[in-house]
Order: C-alpha cells, then sequence, then structure tokens
C-alpha cells in the first residue's frame, strides 16, 4: 500500500476522518489512500452543502445541576454580520416566543430559562434567513426511574408463544410484562421492534430494520385482526409465512373498518406524517418488485395497501401503548428496547431523508479478535454536516418515537456519536476508514430528547472504547453496560478478584450475541477454564461453588445482585439451560432472529426455579 498524499491527509484532518487507528493490540494501522480519497470526497461534498451559514445550526444551553438552563442568553455564532431583523423561537411543545436581540446582534435573550428539549429559532438578517436548533439538555442524562437498584428479564419478542397465541405479539409482550410485575422484576428487556423487509428483500434482522420510526406488523395481536389459517410454527418462526399472512390479514381488516375506526386513523396518521410517508414507502416498494402476490385480492388496488400499512402503525401504537400505560400505573414491568445503529440500506429512512445519507458507503467495524478482516454491517452511515445542517433532526424523532413506549432505550453501538467505521463500495471492510461526529452535540440532543419522554438512555459500550469517549459518556452521566460472561476466563480475569461492576451501569450476565451461558459453562468445564473463576467467585460469597451449570448460574446471579449496577437483567434462556445462539454475528444462518421459546410463555412463568432466580434478583439490596 502507498503512502498517503500530504495533502489528501491534511483534508481529511480537516473534515473529521481520522488517518490512522489503533487496533485492540494497540498497534497502529494507516489508513488505506485509495478508500480515505474516496471518503473525502464524500465529505468535501458533504460540507459544500453547509454554504455560507447565517448562523452555526446547532447550540446548546445545558441545565445546571439544579436543572434550570443556563441563565436566559445564549450566543449565535456564524458568519452573519448584520445585525439579526427578526426573529422567533419556537419550543418543544409548540409554543412560540420572540427573544430579544442583544446589542452585537448574536446575543439572543429570553425571558426565563428555557424548558428542556430541542427548539427552533428562526431569524432574519441583511445576509439572509437562518434556522438554528437550540438544544437544551440536562446537566447529566436521565438515569433513575422506578426500576433503579432493580432487575429485567431479557427475551427477544420473537421467541413468545403460548397455547392460546402460537405467534409471538405485543399482547405476550404484555403479558409478560403484567406477570414481571408480581415477580419484583421491574424492566422487561427486548430486541428492536422495529419494521423489518420479509418479501424483497428478505432480512429478519432486527439490527436491519426497514424503518426505526415504525414498530413490526408481525407482532400486532392476531385477535385484533381477521381470521386467517396458521400453519404451525417448529423450533423457529416462519418470518415469511407469517409476514405475508400477516399482510393479507391487515389488507383485508381495511374493508371492515367501521366509521369510528375510520376517524381515529385518519387524525392518528394526520398528527403523524412520517405514518403516511411510511405506508406510501412500502405501497409504491410493493408495486416496484412485484409484490403483493397474486392471489391478493389488494394488487391492483394501492390505496388499500397503502391504507394497511397506516392501519398495521395505529394497532401498533395502541397495543404498545396498553403496556406501557400498566408501567405507569405500577401494575407492570417497563419495556427496554435496542435502537440499532443504522437503517437498512433499502429502507425508508434512506427513501425520505436522502440528503442525510452518504451513497456508496455503508458502516462497519475494523478487524480485531473474533473478526480478522473487518466486518460490513451493510448499513449506510449519515453524514455528519447534513445532520447538523438538519438540527440531528433524524436522531430527535428516533428518541422520541421510542420513548412513546419505553422506559429505557438502549442506543445499539454508543461509540457512532463520537466516529464510525466507513467502508466504500468496492473496499473490503479491513480498508474502512473513521468519521468523526460531532458527539457532545449528539449527547446533548440524546439526553434532551430523552428528558422529554422520561426515557432514560443506556450506552452499549462493549468492547474496545476509546477514551475520549469513555471521557465524554462519564461528562453526561450515561448509563453504560457491564456483562460477566467477558470476566470469567483467566484470559479477561483481573489479577485478583473479580471484575468491578460500575453503579452506573446496566449488569447482566451477557448479550443477545453471545454464547449462551449454559453452552458457556459446559465448554469451559472440558477447558478448566472456569476453575479460577469459581474459586474467587465463592470467595467473594464465602462459600465453595460447584461445577453444575445450576450451581455456577445461582452464584453469578447472587453475585450480580449484590452488586451497585443500575439495574441487573438476566436472559431468559440462561434461566432455562438454553444452548442455541439468539445469534451468531457474522454468520447468515437460518436459526438466526428466529429461535421460538422450547416451552410456552405460561409455563415458563410457572417453572419454580424461573420463579426463584427472578426473585433473587427481584429483592437484591437498593442503593
Amino acid at each position: 500500500m502507498t503512502a498517503a498524499d500530504p495533502a489528501l491527509l491534511a483534508r481529511a484532518h480537516d473534515l473529521g476522518i481520522d488517518t490512522d487507528y489503533v487496533d485492540v493490540h494497540q498497534q497502529r494501522h494507516d489508513a488505506d489512500p485509495d478508500a480515505l480519497a474516496v471518503v473525502v470526497e464524500m465529505l468535501d461534498d458533504d460540507v459544500a452543502g453547509d454554504g455560507t451559514p447565517v448562523f452555526d445550526p446547532v447550540v446548546i444551553v445545558r441545565a445546571d445541576a439544579h436543572g434550570a438552563t443556563s441563565g436566559n442568553e445564549f450566543t449565535l455564532l456564524g458568519s452573519a454580520r448584520a445585525r439579526v431583523t427578526d426573529i422567533e423561537l419556537e419550543l418543544a411543545d409548540g409554543t412560540r416566543l420572540t427573544p430579544t436581540v442583544l446589542t452585537d446582534g448574536h446575543a439572543i435573550g429570553v425571558e426565563g430559562s428555557l424548558p428542556l428539549g430541542c427548539h427552533t429559532l428562526r431569524l432574519d438578517t441583511a445576509d439572509g434567513p437562518g434556522t438554528t436548533t437550540v438544544v437544551c439538555p440536562p446537566h447529566s442524562m436521565l438515569t433513575r426511574g422506578p426500576w433503579h437498584g432493580g432487575s429485567g428479564l431479557f427475551v427477544p419478542a420473537y421467541a413468545l408463544w403460548d397455547h392460546d397465541q402460537p405467534l409471538p405479539s405485543f399482547g405476550l409482550l404484555d403479558r409478560l410484562a403484567r406477570a414481571l410485575g408480581t415477580l419484583h422484576t421491574e424492566v422487561l428487556t427486548t430486541l428492536p421492534l422495529y419494521a423489518t423487509f420479509l418479501d424483497h428483500p428478505f432480512d429478519p434482522s432486527p439490527y436491519a430494520p426497514a424503518s426505526r420510526l415504525h414498530w413490526n406488523e408481525v407482532f400486532l395481536d392476531d385477535h385484533a385482526l381477521p381470521v386467517a389459517p396458521l400453519e404451525p410454527q417448529g423450533r423457529y418462526l416462519d418470518w415469511a409465512g407469517v409476514g405475508a399472512r400477516r399482510r393479507r390479514q391487515l389488507v383485508e381488516a381495511v374493508d371492515s373498518l367501521d366509521a369510528s375506526t375510520h376517524e381515529q386513523l385518519d387524525r392518528f396518521v394526520a398528527d403523524r406524517p412520517d405514518v403516511a410517508a411510511f405506508a406510501r414507502f412500502l405501497t409504491e416498494r410493493a408495486a416496484a418488485s412485484g409484490s403483493p402476490t397474486p392471489d391478493d385480492p389488494a394488487r391492483d388496488d394501492p390505496g388499500r395497501i397503502r391504507r394497511s400499512h397506516e392501519l398495521a402503525q395505529f394497532l401498533a401504537d395502541r397495543q404498545l401503548g396498553e403496556l406501557a400505560a400498566g408501567t405507569a400505573a405500577g401494575t407492570s414491568a417497563g419495556l427496554a428496547i435496542d435502537l440499532p445503529i443504522g437503517c437498512h440500506v433499502d429502507g425508508y429512512e434512506r427513501w425520505a431523508h436522502p440528503e442525510l445519507f452518504a451513497d456508496g458507503c455503508t458502516i462497519g467495524a475494523p478487524p480485531d479478535l473474533f473478526f480478522t478482516e473487518g466486518q460490513n454491517w451493510g448499513l449506510p452511515p449519515q453524514l455528519p454536516g447534513a445532520g447538523r445542517r438538519s438540527g440531528h433532526r433524524l436522531w430527535r424523532d428516533l428518541l422520541s418515537r421510542a420513548g412513546e413506549h419505553a422506559a429505557l432505550l438502549r442506543i445499539d453501538h454508543v461509540m457512532a456519536v463520537h466516529r464510525l467505521w466507513w467502508v466504500p463500495e468496492g473496499f473490503g471492510a479491513h480498508q474502512g476508514v473513521y468519521v468523526r461526529y460531532p458527539s457532545n452535540e449528539l449527547l446533548a440532543v440524546i439526553a434532551a430528547t430523552a428528558a422529554e419522554c422520561g426515557t432514560v438512555v443506556v450506552g452499549e459500550d462493549l468492547g474496545t472504547v476509546p477514551d475520549e469517549v469513555g471521557a465524554l459518556l462519564d461528562e453526561w452521566e450515561m448509563l453504560g453496560m457491564h456483562e460477566e460472561q467477558f470476566h470469567m476466563t483467566p484470559s479477561m480475569m483481573p489479577a485478583s478478584g473479580l471484575a468491578d461492576i460500575p453503579a452506573r451501569s446496566v449488569t447482566g450476565i451477557r448479550t443477545h450475541d453471545m454464547q449462551p451461558f449454559a453452552a458457556f459453562v459446559a465448554e469451559q468445564d472440558v477447558r478448566g477454564g472456569l476453575a479460577e473463576y469459581r474459586a474467587r467467585l465463592g470467595r467473594e460469597l464465602g462459600r465453595d461453588i460447584g461445577e453444575s451449570y445450576p450451581e455456577v448460574l445461582d452464584a453469578v446471579l447472587e453475585w450480580l445482585a449484590r452488586s451497585p449496577s443500575a439495574l441487573v437483567t438476566v436472559d431468559l434462556d440462561d434461566l432455562t439451560g438454553e444452548t442455541e445462539h439468539h445469534n451468531v454475528p457474522g454468520q447468515v444462518l437460518a436459526s438466526n432472529w428466529g429461535r421460538r421459546l422450547a416451552r410456552p410463555l405460561s409455563e415458563l412463568l410457572d417453572d419454580p426455579d424461573i420463579r426463584r432466580r427472578l426473585t433473587l434478583l427481584g429483592t437484591r439490596p437498593r442503593a
């Protein structure tokens, strides 16, 4: 590989592109010059979109430790030299104010303190009009809720089924949340619940959603829709078959809506223009791809198809709202979901906001211990400049939509607020380059929007995280993660004792991408890899820990329950001794993202060992 031209390196630096990176072995790697040149050209075009801004597109007015924004003045930065001639501030709740323009024409005064949230400042100057997003975040992230110091249960929504409901549904999530409320378990954690492509293309991965603003219609309660034949489901959910069946049900349901429901649906869509846009997007895609299938009576009526997509989002919002209402009433566990780092390359977000995304590039990760050639996740990256010019509107919309129903939201790969690994088309994943983002602005937007929703945000910060990212998350006091299974083998354990568990974390045994705990214990038993961990754990608990899986599981849960962590969660699979993965990262397997529970939900909830272990976590000492 030839060395990069110094002028190219200088331009990359100016654009916020890292010209090298340090790997997990602390070895430095220079960026591939050809890949670097491609990304520089992309970001040159992105910067050109800025033109000559009248004022900076984003300004942060951060609250103090007592919750008040710092005074009632803020300064606009930008190129304008003329005084502001007209100005209006629209608050997040729609209230409109007329701020005072102070002496220099750049300082803005507002009567009283600004409320938390993201507000829009519109102004006119002799240099032209301008818009600035005024972000008013709390002093730190919201980290406490009724669940603080408590426990949670993780289960993928697609895995749920019961004797009376053979398909996964929001209703089964609600049933489980209500049952957990009686078991001292405050949080029900699941994977992303967003819409996915289940026809052309077919990709049921919850981390490559068709949209991160709209819910997956497969999870609608079956009893709320017309009766339809259902093929028996085996070990794995038949995503394609269930998705096609659900489409037919929804189209048929449109014809049976009464006047009152039509009126409610009209109001819902009017209040959410994105729902109408999403329905149009899916309808146009179906027509372009030859879908629906010839046996679908709606194939010649795009109006019915579009209405069926609107109906799906309306029903999903109502059904998820029932779960959230139970949480608010204190009768159900709160819902925790994941926000994927991106949307499918053919998804709604890129269709609706093409100006926000880079063409000819996807995101991933550089080579590491597990993926020696790097990773390409196939998701389009958002352009840093375009995101700023929009006032980070997409981030705000994503947080707001999730916050309507989620008590906690885990941001996948939170390092993305700082930098993302861009892989240009035609290059290998190992040839990508890091592109930086305005991290402090993004965290301010996340904090402000989450505060408006009352949602606690958790940053997935596992693996190697640069020091500057850790420092930034510390500054904002964002909850991170701790997974004990990472720290159980000799090579990963500290010199003595057990790994520290941070108080500002959500803690568990493992994530959904890791080996099931029962399989991990069995594998380590063969290698003798858990002997030292069991010995150290036994010293902490004051007793010997046996080799059997139930003994190891109970001891680990007891240890986690004693931790200062804000929340301790456990995977239902680990309570049942399941040995098959939810997902094997980096491999396209038919078993990924579809394995159903081995037993119906009601039987699992009656299992005395599961109830005992949930109670152990649920009665942990509160800080």
